[in-house]
């Protein structure tokens, strides 16, 4: 028979309360911390589903909250964008959820069988585990952190595998931050740049001629910065794609694109800069490629034009750069296309008034590094000739081309014209043309002469050929 409590000594009594005292704080502490968190949980999920309205909203069969692991697992979760669903899955595990105000500032996912569509298909109509155009399915891993202050996001240790267990997404970080949207609820502006992604086994379609081909690239890696300003224009920094497939990368430094940001834009500007690319990315690339020795090709690249509202002339601008290859610069003066006026009539016909367009004048400078050069004597060696010969047979070639009819040899513009471009094949230097006609040529008069008659083109077109 055990002694009852009086037996004890009155210390050890003492101390006997003083713990049943404790374990009943400890136990209402952890009751009140388990509503508390419980709570705190489900309100930051209920907070997650209001900042999505009203053009979204998130449901759920069922909530099962784990406050003492810091886990909520929703069932049958979808996310609606719109009018349709954007993220489903069976199975998403939420853990470390911390919220501030009605944002969601940060949280571990583990999503099973996770379906996404990006143009928003009801998912419900795509059998869970299919991969295809509208929609990729399998398992999500990653840790999201939002920041209102700066209005921020992040993913970090992303991994995606898709249901086949044939394709996979990895990357160690990507943020997205400076998100701005229009009055529309578009985005405006945005900052966002991913490291080290990986992805494996991508199926893609490519559109070419009658047909459409299947393609898997087996595995690729990149990292790449991206901006989009508010006045319409995108940079994308910084960008490596590692082809372990090939062994090789393709890279660039620079690829901006800037417009007016207006219906028909007033100013245009694409420009790629440091562009760095394998000549065997292709096979039929690397075979056209192999006689010339290169293995990569480095390059420039720039093409926009400026429409000037007083004298409603549209300057252009076309610039390729490579420095083992060629430099070309092409710009052109163009009237008779006021787009100024086209830009605030929503009733014009584009296409039509492209009748109107008139070359006033054109500037085309080509410097050979090394192509011409490269070209020149693998034609002669296809022929069994030397070089010098090769060139002579050209040099024929543009006299037939330019000076068989005995009025065109009589003309001294074409009779210069031809001789410069002879001597250019000979000399290979830096190659100037000028176009400055009397009278602004129509474009259409422009495509129809380098179709039909090349060398009356010429002759209205006021050509003359310069060499150095």
């Amino acid at each position: 028979m055990k002694a009852p409590l009086s037996s004890y000594s009155p210390e050890f009594n003492k101390k006997l309360r003083y713990g049943a005292i404790a374990v009943l704080a400890v136990l209402i502490i952890a009751g009140g911390l388990y509503f508390y968190l419980d709570h705190k949980y489900r309100a930051i999920i209920a907070d997650f589903n209001k900042s999505l309205q009203p053009t979204g909203a998130l449901t759920y069969s069922s909530m099962d909250v784990s406050p003492f692991l810091g886990k909520v697992t929703l069932g049958n979760p979808v996310i609606m964008y719109q009018a349709g669903e954007l993220i489903k899955a069976e199975k998403m595990e939420l853990q470390g959820l911390r919220g501030s105000g009605a944002q969601l500032t940060h949280a571990k996912i583990h999503a099973n069988n996770l379906q996404f569509s990006p143009t928003g298909r009801n998912l419900a109509d795509i059998p869970a585990g299919t991969n295809s155009a509208f929609a990729v399915s399998g398992e999500l891993k990653t840790e999201y952190g939002h920041d209102p202050a700066s209005n921020s996001y992040d993913l970090k240790s992303f991994s995606f595998e898709t249901a086949d267990k044939r394709s996979s997404i990895e990357f160690d970080h990507a943020k997205l931050d400076n998100l701005k949207f229009s009055d529309k609820n578009s985005i405006q502006a945005l900052s966002f740049a991913i490291e080290n992604a990986k992805i494996s086994n991508l199926n893609m379609s490519l559109s070419a001629g009658t047909g459409t081909e299947q393609r898997t690239v087996t595995e690729f890696s990149t990292s790449f910065a991206y901006e989009k300003m508010a006045d319409g224009s995108f940079e994308v920094r910084n960008f490596n794609l590692k082809l372990p497939e090939i062994n090789d990368y393709a890279a660039f430094d620079l690829v901006r694109w800037h417009t007016d940001n207006t219906t028909l834009p007033l100013t245009f500007l694409t420009e790629i800069k440091g562009l760095d690319i394998p000549v065997g990315l292709h096979p039929q690339t690397a075979e056209f490629w192999k006689p010339y020795g290169y293995t990569r090709i480095k390059s420039d690249t720039k093409i926009g034009y400026v429409f000037d509202k007083e004298t409603k002339k549209v300057n252009a601008q076309l610039l390729f750069d490579s420095p083992s290859l060629f430099k070309t610069n092409v710009t052109a003066v163009l009237t008779g296309l006021d787009l100024a006026a086209l830009a605030q009539d929503p009733n014009a016909n584009i296409l039509l008034t492209f009748e109107n367009l008139q070359l006033e004048s054109a500037e085309v400078n080509f410097t050979d590094a090394s192509f011409l050069k490269k070209t020149l004597e693998i034609e002669a060696q296809k022929q069994n000739i030397t070089v010098p010969e090769y060139a002579a047979k050209l040099g024929a070639d543009i006299d037939q081309a330019f000076l068989a009819d005995p009025a065109n040899a009589s003309d001294p513009a074409l009779v210069d014209a031809a001789g410069k471009l002879k001597a250019y094949v000979g000399t290979l230097g830096t190659l100037t043309i000028n176009m400055k006609p009397a009278q602004p040529v129509p474009f259409s008069q422009v495509m129809i002469g380098l179709i039909l008659d090349r060398v009356k083109l010429l002759k209205a077109m006021g050509v003359t050929v310069t060499v150095s």
